[in-house]
């Protein structure tokens, strides 16, 4: 770009001429001196100086003169001045040919003019030349710590140009907009002039950005003023500073080792990818070293440390897993440099993974149940359901039942316990089952036991008994001439149920002729009395035959179980010969396992007289509680009636008696109780303790457990066998089997059972069935200082305290030690100089930590934050203890304080509301801030503090917003008009020394009246009275009237007034509530005797309206001036014969117009009387002697005044005094049915008669047992099943009703049938699985034949005796097979094949079952567990990948990916490499490949690495893969001159 610029300021030709006078004088004058300009160079002949102005031809322009020192390039004539010979400034030469040093001297001729001007001539340059830089190219190093603006060099001065100037050239410097470099650096920094030529630094500089940041080569330019352009290269290196901190390769890494392992211990660890970091400052490229900055501490303790030149870690004690929060921990890493190593550091996070170790028991839980179920639940019915949790990770374990009853069952997978034989579940047998479960480990080598859980199930009563008399029939002597009250015997029953279900009431159903009326049975004691004389009979009566039902007491009357016995009831008369027994003397032996109720001794005895009755009973003597004697056919049976025990008596001497009613005789009888294994084993002590140190060397003897049987001694039944019971017993201990002598099987670590060992010993007797009792034994292990205090793990490692404070125990520490007693006594203690030369200090005993100055940010050496370090050690020595004590690092932070109060937003806050704002409503909100930020410095809390006396208001103590809180009255008398309320903003957080922080504030409230008062009457009612007979329009009264208390003028109006209901007798005055008869109110047929109304004031005129409502009662007199009516002439009533006195015929109904009192009489007769409106007999009326039926009455009734008659006609009915009889005249009837019988089947049909006439002997039946399931045909007598389902022969075989035969008189009578209906038993309940659906889970790869699991079915019918099971054929089925699948309640479903869970993870597979009638199914959903039976796959066999020579660290250059087939950590693959790793490194999750150091980029530079993916199973499984990286070449060298300098010749 050419720009022209003035070379020479003023090159000066001075030409004086003397120009004659064609030079206008007038010019000379005003212009003494003329100035022109000619470029350089300009050729011969330019015109320089135009003349003009006359010319005489006489007088030519004289020559220039040659003396001047430029004269000779120019000469003149009449038209001008011309350039006479080239004039160059860059080589100026003089008229003479010198060379002159000064080319803008002046230049001085004269011309022969009239008049002398002197004529200034300048030679103005021509840019001809380029400019150029005086060197050819510059180098500069500048440091990367140089900040933008810094000055690298000056080239004002550095570029020439050979145009000649008499001024200093001035340049335009400028980067070419080439490369980065334009960005970088600038000539024009912050303004900076073009021309200043400073070459400055724009951007901030970084050697460690990459290598195109290292060196900048790029072109500078100059431009002079004609735009001509000079450029020169630049050559910027960057040297390197250190400013960066180091970078690890990664920003996470992994580390993971086992639990509890001691051959990790202290043994370098690497993380995966390896731990590196680099010092990114590559010019420099410090000693990198490693530390731990945080996590490396566990429960206190230091568990990781790590090797400061390689970053190698070091497990540095063991850590339990199970005891962490989580199983992988975050540890920061601190990588620094050696020369810097707290500025100059980079942080990493390496996750730790502290992997599983089978080291723990499972446990079951609860450690005890107790439960109840009904008896007779059925098979698979849910008892309980137990959890086993083991701490270890991917545990499985099975669930295994002890339980010597066989009652019970366990579902090994899921913990339920549920019935396995219904038929042991009989309360009344077992009331209850005790067993043991446990759970093993699956698939482990050590296969490790829980420990034992005591299940105790109590077997809740079911009704499924009836109540049973002694014997099914009875029979009782008594002589006619017996007291009365006379015991004629007892008819005891019992009832095996327990609670209600076995309380047994007896009651007597039926007696034979007048029975009822001479005997009673006590329903609590079943005893049989005489509660009348049998001499008081008209006709004598030699036999009664009753019928007694004893009948249970369950809660639900519909459930209640009933039996029915016969009793015979002999009346005897005197005799005088006894009876003899024969023979005279009674033995019998018994097993003391003998029911109640068992025959002993048949006793027999002979009369005189054959026809004698014979009864038998026992002496009261010792023992004979134990039997009673009833007799049967004249002879007596001793039966047990009380439990008999060997134990207690083994032998009984009784005496019987038999009576012919009047005579006795006795005889002796001896009773021998043979032996029954009925006695458990019992144990010398309620539970054995044993005490042992640990650490002893097994087997160590710890006592003897001694139990007893008092079964007969010498035999099988007190023989004792001593066991253990439960997995964790076994594992450690042993008991000999006939002593009972217990030891020791291993070394006892009181710490890894710290509350010692709880276990069952079992005692079993030899017996058949075999008895056992168990007893608790507790091995207490003593304790021996083995462990060093650890801190607890819950002890808080941060305390935050407010600034300028002293605090005393403001944190605690505490400390666990798994030794006892003395053993973990420990102190605490401050490691200086943490406690800051005393100002924190610690209670050595209890560890809290206390400030002994007050706290600032200067004593933590200006920060708000301290770590102070606390030492425990044990007080006792320890035993073979070589480590250090364990410290803990307590970080105390400084809080502010709070320092500024609440500001309300303004000082008073206005409102006006309505007198009927709502209550709740807001009326205003006060608004108030607090600078402070944090709560609770920061928290406002508002309150009312004056102005609200009447508690009208409410201000809401978190938002300021006043609501009202009670109803406003503008109104009298509580003239509500204005509220000017105080209130408070104030900080809940005390300020410095426990000032209250807080600011005022007034609200200034205004209501308005509104019309919200209705008018009000004067009278809260209005009550009047008048005549029947007033006249229609005359006033009654002129008081109703009403006020409206409104206050202000526009909400009061005139008064309207009206009646409601409207249109009546009465009327009111609108305007002035004048009330008068508006028609007739006569009393007569039933007029009203009192009006009602309302009356209304409504303020017609306010907006809204309101109103007042009062009641006005009118009381109208009545005149007596009619006659009572009868509502008929003549009544027909009836009646029954022997009615009682007083009894109500029919009622008699009158009336009178006025409303008068009536009275009534009858006229005729004493039979009847009128009692108000009802007639009365007033005799007893017998039907029979009657001289006519109906009877004709005259009845008169009167008002005082008037008399009116009317006929009464009453007939009387017969009465029923005869009952039904059946036929034949049985009183007990037994008939069968099936328990499947449909309803409507016919059972049997009654017949009866009754001697009555009409409905009196009318016969209806009906049963009378309640919840029956049957029914009776009333008319017929045929009994069919009601109710089907209520047949059932489990529950019931044998169902007693009572059938009445009554006829239909108005006073029944009737008559009872026992009929006993038996039930045949038939399959119709229908065969269930319990469960429906069952789980499972089977590891694949397991051999055919392997356990599934069990299935259970039920059915509640004794027919058949087993089901049927089978499988559907399924492809999924066909995996599995059933075991011993007929006539069986429970199946075993077992591994056909073997499973591969890639290929399936879940079967649902159907089982099915049948009792030949009823068909169920049930699902079995069997998961198939995984095994680590699948290396990791990686999608390709070989990778190939290319990476720049320049590439950075951490670039990515290629991903390899590998899967696994199986699943969780069996299939969670990691990535590792092996060669190249200098060079590359592997993302450990995600196979990704970048580069961790420089690589070479020399043609033909490749690097193969081997890629292992691994996954987590056990045991690992791996896979690996070839990757080839090839390095690329990158053009990032600058071309350099060899030789730099060159010479021309």
């Amino acid at each position: 770009m050419a720009r022209w610029m003035l070379l020479t300021a003023c090159l000066i030709a001075s030409l004086i001429a003397s120009v004659r006078s064609q030079c206008p004088a007038s010019d000379a004058a005003a212009n003494p001196a003329v100035s022109t300009g000619v470029p350089e160079n300009s050729p011969v002949g330019t015109l320089v100086l135009n003349l003009t102005g006359p010319k005489p031809p006489s007088d030519p322009v004289s020559p220039i003169s040659s003396v001047s020192t430029y004269g000779c390039y120019f000469h003149s004539n009449t038209s001008g001045i011309y350039m006479a010979k080239v004039f160059d400034l860059e080589f100026p030469t003089s008229c003479s040919g010198g060379n002159i040093s000064n080319p803008g001297a002046p230049i001085t001729t004269t011309l022969n003019c009239a008049s002398h001007t002197n004529l200034v001539i300048s030679i103005t340059e021509v840019d001809e030349f380029d400019p150029y830089f005086i060197k050819p190219y510059y180098s500069f190093t500048v440091a990367e710590s140089d900040p933008p603006g810094t000055a690298i060099y000056t080239f004002k001065g550095q570029v020439a140009d050979r145009d000649h100037s008499t001024t200093e050239p001035s340049y335009s410097f400028a980067i070419l907009n080439e490369s980065i470099a334009a960005n970088m650096f600038t000539t024009t920094y912050n303004g900076e002039g073009v021309t200043a030529g400073v070459l400055r630094i724009q951007q901030a500089l970084d050697f460690d950005a990459g290598p195109s940041h290292r060196d900048y080569t790029f072109n500078l330019s100059a431009t002079d003023n004609f735009g001509k352009v000079a450029t020169v290269a630049i050559y910027i290196n960057v040297s390197d500073v250190d400013d960066l901190s180091p970078r690890f390769s990664q920003d996470i890494y992994r580390l993971s080792f086992v639990e509890n392992e001691t051959s990790q211990l202290n043994v370098s660890l690497k993380t995966v990818p390896e731990l590196y970091a680099s010092d990114m400052d590559i010019g420099i490229n410090q000693t990198i070293g490693y530390t731990i900055q945080s996590g490396s501490v566990l429960g206190g303790e230091t568990f990781l440390a790590i090797n400061s030149s390689t970053g190698q870690f070091l497990v540095t004690r063991l850590i339990d897993r199970e005891a962490m929060t989580t199983n992988e921990l975050l540890v920061q890493v601190k990588a620094y440099q050696t020369d810097k190593p707290e500025t100059r550091i980079a942080l990493a996070t390496v996750i730790v993974t502290v992997q599983d170790k089978n080291d723990n028991d499972p446990v079951v839980s609860p450690d005890s149940v107790t439960t109840s179920i009904a008896e007779n639940s059925a098979v698979g019915t849910y008892v309980t359901r137990l959890t086993v949790q083991d701490r270890d990770l991917n545990s499985s374990s099975e669930f295994l039942i002890a339980d010597p009853s066989g009652a019970f069952q366990i579902d090994s997978t899921t913990g339920v316990v549920t019935v396995l034989n219904a038929t042991l579940l009989d309360r009344e047998l077992y009331a209850d089952f005790t067993f043991q479960v446990y759970a093993r480990e699956l698939y482990t080598a050590e296969q490790f036991m829980s420990n034992n859980v005591t299940v105790m199930v109590t077997l809740t009563d079911v009704n499924d008994n009836s109540p049973q008399f002694l014997q099914p029939s009875f029979e009782f002597n008594v002589s006619e001439t017996a007291a009365n009250g006379s015991l004629l015997g007892y008819l005891n029953a019992s009832d095996l149920d327990a609670g209600l279900n076995g309380q047994v009431k007896v009651s007597l159903s039926y007696a034979s002729d007048n029975g009822q009326s001479v005997m009673y049975i006590d329903s609590n004691t079943g005893e049989l009395r005489l509660k009348a004389l049998l001499t008081d009979n008209a006709v004598f009566v030699s036999t009664y035959q009753l019928v007694v039902t004893a009948t249970d007491q369950a809660a639900v009357e519909k459930d209640r179980r009933s039996n029915l016995a016969l009793v015979r009831v002999n009346i005897l008369s005197a005799s005088v010969s006894p009876p003899v027994f024969a023979p005279a003397f009674f033995t019998a032996s018994v097993t003391e396992a003998a029911p109640i109720g068992t025959n002993v001794v048949r006793l027999t005895a002979t009369h005189k007289y054959p026809g004698a009755v014979l009864n038998y009973t026992l002496l009261n003597t010792i023992g004979s509680d134990r039997f009673t004697v009833v007799t049967q056919s004249n002879e007596g049976f001793v039966r047990i009636s009380l439990g008999l025990d060997r134990e207690t008596v083994n032998f009984y001497n009784l005496t019987v008696v038999v009576s012919d009613g009047t005579m006795n005789a006795t005889a002796p009888v001896n009773i021998t109780v043979l032996d029954y294994n009925d006695q458990t084993p019992k144990f010398n002590q309620s539970s054995f303790n044993f005490t042992i140190s640990e650490n002893l060397d097994a087997p160590v003897l710890l006592g003897q457990i001694v139990a007893t049987d008092a079964d007969q001694e010498g035999t099988s039944n007190s023989e004792i066998q001593y066991s253990l019971m439960g997995a964790q017993a076994d594992t450690y201990f042993t008991v000999n089997a006939t002593t009972g002598e217990l030891f020791t099987k291993l070394t006892l670590d009181r710490e890894a059972t710290p509350t010692g060992f709880t276990f069952a010993v079992m005692a079993r007797d030899g017996g058949m069935p075999a008895l056992s009792s168990t007893v608790d034994v507790r091995v207490i292990v003593e304790d021996v200082n083995d462990n060093e205090p650890l801190f607890d793990a819950s002890t808080t490692a941060t305390a935050s305290l407010v600034e300028k404070g002293t605090y005393a125990d403001f944190l605690q520490i505490k400390f666990t030690d798994a030794d006892l007693g003395s053993n973990r006594d420990s102190q605490f203690e401050l490691v200086s100089p943490s406690d800051l030369n005393g100002s924190f200090v610690i209670n050595a005993t209890t560890g809290f930590l206390s400030s002994t100055v007050p706290l600032t940010r200067s004593l933590f050496g200006n920060a708000s934050r301290h770590n102070i370090t606390v030492l425990v050690y044990n007080l006792q020595p320890m035993a073979n203890f070589s480590g250090t004590n364990q410290t803990f690092v307590v970080s105390v932070n400084l809080l502010d304080s709070n320092d500024n109060r609440p500001i309300f937003v303004q000082r008073v806050f206005t409102a006006t509301v309505r007198e009927d704002l709502f209550v709740g409503r807001e009326i205003t909100s006060a608004k108030a801030n607090d600078l402070d930020t944090t709560a609770p410095y920061s928290t406002i809390v508002y309150n009312i503090t004056g102005g609200n006396e009447l508690g009208k208001f409410r201000l809401d103590s978190s938002t300021g917003s006043l609501t009202l809180w009670q109803s406003l009255n503008y109104d009298e008398p509580d003239r509500n008009r204005n509220f000017s309320i105080q209130i408070i903003a104030y900080n809940p957080a005390s300020g410095s020394g426990g000032s209250l922080l807080n600011d005022t504030a007034e609200i200034q409230i205004s209501i308005t009246d509104v019309n919200d008062n209705a008018p009000v009457f004067t009278q809260t009612q209005y009550d009047f009275s008048i005549n029947e007979t007033q006249s229609t329009g005359s006033v009654i009264s002129t008081a109703i009237r009403a006020t409206d208390n409104d206050s202000t003028p526009d909400t009061t109006a005139a008064v309207f007034y009206e009646l409601r209901p409207s249109g009546g007798p009465f009327a009111i005055d609108n305007a002035t509530g004048s009330f008068s008869l508006a028609s007739s109110v006569s009393r007569d047929d039933g007029g009203s005797a009192v009006h009602t109304l309302q009356a209304v004031a409504i303020n017609l005129e306010a907006t809204p309206q309101l109103s007042a409502v009062v009641t006005v009662t009118v009381r109208v007199a009545n005149v007596n001036n009619n006659p009572p009516v009868f509502s008929a002439s003549l009544y027909n009533f009836s009646v029954t014969e022997n009615a009682p006195l007083r009894t109500s015929v029919g009622t008699l109904t009158v009336t009178d117009r006025d409303g008068d009192a009536v009275t009534m009489t009858v006229l005729s007769g004493d039979m009847f009387l009128v009692d108000s409106t009802s007639l009365l007999t007033n005799a007893s009326i017998d039907r029979e002697s009657l001289m006519e039926n109906p009877i004709v009455l005259v009845v008169q009734a009167s008002d005082g005044r008037y008399q009116t008659n009317t006929t009464v006609r009453v007939t009387v009915t017969d009465l029923n005094d005869n009952a039904p009889q059946f036929l034949p005249a049985v009183s007990e009837l037994t008939v069968s049915v099936q328990e499947a019988a449909p309803n409507g089947t016919s059972v049997v049909k009654l017949n009866s008669t009754d001697p009555d006439a009409g409905q009196n002997g009318n016969v209806t039946y009906s049963i009378v047992t309640v919840n029956s399931p049957f029914k009776i045909n009333a008319l017929t007598g045929e009994i069919t099943v009601a109710n089907g389902n209520l047949l059932d022969y489990q529950k019931q075989a044998e169902i007693p009703i009572l059938v009445v035969a009554s006829d239909r008189g108005q006073l029944v009578q009737s008559t009872m049938l026992t009929l006993k209906v038996q039930l045949t038993d038939s399959n119709d309940k229908p065969v269930v699985f319990n469960p429906k659906v069952y789980t499972a889970t089977v590891q694949e790869n397991q051999s055919p034949g392997q356990f599934v699991t069990r299935l259970f079915a039920s059915d509640a019918d004794t027919v058949p005796a087993g089901f049927n099971f089978s499988l559907p054929v399924a492809a999924d089925a066909s995996l599995f097979y059933l075991v011993n699948a007929t006539m069986t309640k429970t199946i075993s479903l077992l591994l056909n094949e073997s499973l591969d869970r890639e290929r399936q993870s879940l079967y649902s597979v159907t089982v099915s079952v049948t009792d030949g009638l009823f068909n169920d199914s049930a699902i079995v959903n069997i998961t198939v567990g995984d095994e680590n039976d699948n290396p990791p796959t990686f999608q390709k066999t070989a990778y190939t990948f290319f990476a720049d020579e320049q590439a950075p660290n951490g670039q990515v250059v290629g991903s390899v990916k590998a899967t696994d087939a199986d699943i969780g950590f069996n299939a969670q693959v990691n990535y590792f490499i092996s060669g190249g790793q200098d060079k590359f490194a592997i993302n450990y999750s995600t196979g990704e490949i970048s580069v961790r150091a420089s690589i070479n980029g020399t043609a033909g530079t490749k690097y193969d690495i081997i890629v292992t993916a691994r996954d987590q199973g056990t045991p690992s499984l791996s896979g690996t893969t070839t990757v080839t990286v090839y390095a690329n070449q990158t053009n990032s060298n600058t071309p350099i001159f060899s030789p730099s300098i060159y010479t021309c010749p």
